[in-house]
């Protein structure tokens, strides 16, 4: 992780991936995730907050081969190494004639939204995996 980005940088980990740094304890007994009143999830690591994603949107990955579960972790400054175009207005759009609208007596909707994201900055964040204990 680039240095410019230590003030500035989280951690993100799935729920699979938190349980397990909760786990972790250094040589002295002492847990590695240390309570923070800034971090959202109440917890830092190395002086990093700690934000916990959801399963269903950061889901572990099982290795086909060995059936290994592995969880992600992202640690760096996402708002530097990514950024969000949203390319146009939510375009919404309703009849009562398409399709057999009229005969059923309903009013179908539709919204298109247009939106990219892209990197900004490749050195901003790091990705990596952990491979959790098997249960």
């Amino acid at each position: 992780l680039d240095p410019a980005f230590r003030s500035t940088a989280s951690i993100f980990v799935n729920q699979d991936a938190y349980n397990w740094l909760d786990t972790l304890q250094d040589n002295n007994g002492q847990f590695l995730l240390q309570p923070s009143l800034e971090s959202p999830s109440g917890r830092q690591l190395f002086g990093l907050p700690v934000v916990i994603v959801s399963n269903k949107v950061m889901p572990s990955r099982v290795d086909s081969g060995t059936g290994a579960e592995f969880a992600p972790i992202i640690v760096g400054d996402l708002e530097e190494g990514i950024v969000l175009f949203d390319r146009q207005q939510t375009e919404i759009m309703s009849s009562d004639v398409a399709m057999d609208a009229f005969q059923t007596d309903v009013t179908l909707w539709r919204a298109i939204e247009r939106m990219e994201v892209k990197m900004r900055d490749n050195e901003a964040f790091v990705f990596g995996e952990v491979q959790l204990p098997a249960e």
